[in-house]
């Protein structure tokens, strides 16, 4: 299972490891308040937390919410691997450009694409640059990079005005 990076929920930064979305503590809960007989359950509050990459932080830990740290939900972003010639280690939701054509005028933001079931490139403007949009809207796989020099400038949470 490949790990992932999310800012913390203490505003602290990224942190690295392997994210969990468990019922709010205490883990597991006590039977919610209205699911008496006659009325329907409420739902458990979601929280996330995400467990170190460091297995050391695992010796001797009797409870696992000791261990976790508490994230953001909506700044997971997952780990896709190396990527170009220079190996440049990137996340879904970087913002990268490298030295080949389109680059010089483009950038490019690594996303998930459903209809493909894979990363892919999506394409938008440096700014300052007016020339033609024939790359507007246009998502192209990772592969496409394999024999580029990237660089990660930034990332749709940190630096989404690049976009």
């Amino acid at each position: 299972m490949e790990y992932s990076r999310a800012k913390a929920a203490d505003g602290h930064g990224w942190v690295y490891g392997y994210p969990v979305v468990v019922p709010e503590l205490p883990y597991p809960p006590e039977p919610p308040a209205g699911s008496e007989e006659g009325q329907p359950p409420l739902e458990a509050t979601m929280i996330g937390l995400m467990f170190p990459m460091d297995i050391s932080n695992y010796i001797g830990v009797n409870n696992w919410t000791d261990v976790a740290l508490s994230i953001k939900l909506d700044t997971i972003q997952r780990h896709i691997g190396h990527i170009g010639n220079n190996s440049v280690d990137v996340f879904e939701g970087d913002i990268i450009t490298a030295n080949r054509y389109p680059f010089e005028n483009w950038i490019a933001l690594l996303t998930w694409n459903n209809n493909f079931s894979t990363f892919m490139l999506k394409y938008y403007k440096k700014k300052g640059y007016s020339g033609r949009d024939i790359f507007a809207d246009m998502v192209e796989p990772i592969k496409y990079l394999i024999t580029a020099n990237v660089d990660v400038i930034g990332n749709i949470i940190d630096n989404g005005d690049l976009l």
